[in-house]
């Protein structure tokens, strides 16, 4: 009868090398789940940020190309800070369409004592009540650039801090513009 000398399991050192080994492996495959993770969040934020701006900015340039439409005896627009009031001519003898910053009632994740305060985009039509346009706006300007045009300055916020962002106290920002050329503006 012949012994076998050698046996056709693991040692337990060989057990413990390929369960450390599995557990870095692991561990590895985890943190890059994680980072490319948070990286999709970020991004998602940032691209609603711009998709919130340029809705925001196309329907205000959209009324404001129609201010002075249909009317002679009436200012074709008034700005007072960040509130602007477009009068035109479409469904009543002055069709006026107002916007402005409401400071916003929604609950958000910022620290209320830190941050400065969030406003939503208003809009209002004639007597209809006022509808949120575009919610975390935390800018909004005009500026008379000449006689036919204005420069609409909106600057919009993430919905939530972004821990691995280091600046803004983690709060990201996007601001964007646009110039709006009116077309029904008559000049004596």
């Amino acid at each position: 009868m012949k012994i076998l000398k050698s046996s056709l399991g693991y040692s337990v050192i060989e057990l413990m090398i390929a369960t450390v080994l599995t557990g870095i492996i692991s561990m590895a495959g985890f943190r890059f789940y994680v980072q490319m993770h948070n990286q999709t969040i970020a991004q998602e934020e940032i691209s609603d940020m711009q998709q919130r701006s340029r809705s925001a900015l196309n329907e205000m340039s959209r009324t404001l190309r129609m201010a002075g439409y249909k009317i002679d005896s009436h200012s074709p627009y008034v700005i007072n800070n960040d509130t602007l009031y477009v009068f035109f001519n479409d469904t009543q003898p002055v069709d006026t369409v107002i916007y402005y910053l409401s400071e916003s009632t929604e609950d958000t994740e910022f620290d209320e004592e830190e941050s400065a305060p969030i406003y939503s985009l208003m809009m209002k039509r004639n007597s209809d009540s006022p509808t949120v346009y575009a919610d975390y706006i935390s800018n909004l300007e005009f500026d008379v650039i000449d006689a036919s045009s204005i420069e609409i300055v909106l600057e919009v916020q993430a919905t939530k801090p972004d821990e691995a962002f280091n600046q803004n106290d983690g709060i990201r920002t996007f601001a964007n513009s646009e110039i709006v050329t009116m077309r029904n503006l008559t000049f004596e």
